[in-house]
């Protein structure tokens, strides 16, 4: 379990602000981070009535996402399910052996002729849940030896699954430039993660990227 902060910036302002936290903390813990960059894409799942969209928008203390994930684009596809509890936040997560997004949706259609990946798709089809929309982002992190993480995420965008019967199909993109995220993640609440959240308070997301997918692909606020 980990505490988890969100804060969603103007894309023009997000790296400014992100070097200085990055000059901050390196200053504060007298370490430099170990820096990363990579792709990252999702495939969310929800059901009809997208009760995981809503929990988050009407701001129900438990909830949960459920994703498959892809950490670059030649990665192995993983399933993550999220549950959150107030600011803390358990990630369980399973590897596949899937290679891509195409591969998943194939599997998922063809479910009915083929048992390879039943026990990964069945509790999903048991709780009545489908892919909703995939989103992308380039992702940079910083990772400091206390295990405190920033990460901003850039270059959003989100992909809409259309249904023809049981098929299910990329159809449209559309990009989020605008925004980024910069999340802050931390094994608990110490004095400098409630500096840091003081600081960023202004900037606090009440939406999370999924719930930004679906509103983005609605053209509005549902």
């Amino acid at each position: 379990m980990r505490i988890e902060y969100k804060y969603t910036l103007p894309q023009g302002f997000a790296a400014g602000l992100y070097a200085r936290v990055e000059i901050f903390l390196s200053r504060w813990l007298q370490v430099p981070p170990r820096n990363e960059e990579y792709r990252v894409e999702s495939l969310y799942f929800d059901d009809e009535s997208l009760s995981c969209y809503w929990d988050k928008k009407n701001g129900q203390a438990v909830r949960q996402k459920i994703r498959f994930r892809q950490y670059n684009e030649t990665g192995a596809l993983y399933l993550e399910r999220k549950l959150s509890r107030g600011p803390y936040r358990d990630k369980f997560r399973e590897k596949t052996d899937l290679s891509s997004f195409d591969d998943l949706l194939r599997e998922w259609n063809t479910m009915e002729t083929s048992d390879r990946h039943f026990n990964l798709f069945q509790p999903l089809r048991t709780g009545h849940l489908k892919p909703v929309t995939r989103v992308v982002y380039h992702r940079r992190a910083m990772n400091f030896a206390s295990d405190l993480r920033v990460s901003l995420d850039s270059t959003i965008e989100v992909g809409d699954l259309a249904r023809t019967g049981r098929t299910y199909q990329v159809f449209h993109r559309n990009a989020s430039n605008s925004l980024s995220i910069l999340e802050i993640k931390a094994p608990q609440v110490t004095h400098l993660v409630l500096y840091l959240d003081n600081e960023l308070n202004r900037f606090r997301a009440s939406n999370s990227k999924y719930c930004l997918a679906i509103e983005a692909l609605t053209k509005r606020a549902i």
